[in-house]
C-alpha cells in the first residue's frame, strides 16, 4: 500500500498516490507525472492533484468538493503547507514505484 500524508482540513484527510492515482492524474492533466514541473503549475492542476490524492478515501469526491477541502486546509495550514504535503505524497509514491538508479 502506498504511504499517505495527512493534512488537516475540514477533518484529518490523507493524501495518497498509488499506481491508480498516478494513472488517473496523468489522464486528467494530459501529461505523464514524470514530466510535471512542480514549480510551475496552475491552481486547476493543484486542485486536480489534491482531488486524485483524496479520492481513494472518498469515492464520491468531486473536484469542487476537493477545492472546498483545499480551502479548509489552507485556512488551517496555509497554501505552502498544503503544496508541500502534496509534493511529499508524490515523493513517497515515486520512492515506492520508481526503481533506484544503479
Amino acid at each position: 500500500m502506498a504511504k499517505t500524508v495527512m493534512i488537516q482540513a475540514d477533518k484529518a484527510r490523507n493524501l495518497k498516490y498509488g499506481i491508480n492515482q498516478m494513472v488517473e492524474l496523468e489522464e486528467l492533466l494530459g501529461k505523464p507525472v514524470t514530466n510535471m514541473d512542480m514549480e510551475n503549475f496552475s491552481m486547476k492542476d493543484l486542485r486536480t492533484m489534491c482531488y486524485v490524492a483524496l479520492k481513494w478515501e472518498d469515492k464520491k469526491l468531486t473536484h469542487e468538493t476537493a477545492g472546498d477541502i483545499m480551502d479548509s486546509a489552507i485556512e488551517n495550514e496555509g497554501i505552502e503547507s498544503l503544496s508541500a504535503s502534496i509534493g511529499k505524497a508524490m515523493e513517497l509514491a515515486f520512492n515506492k514505484v520508481v526503481p533506484p538508479s544503479k
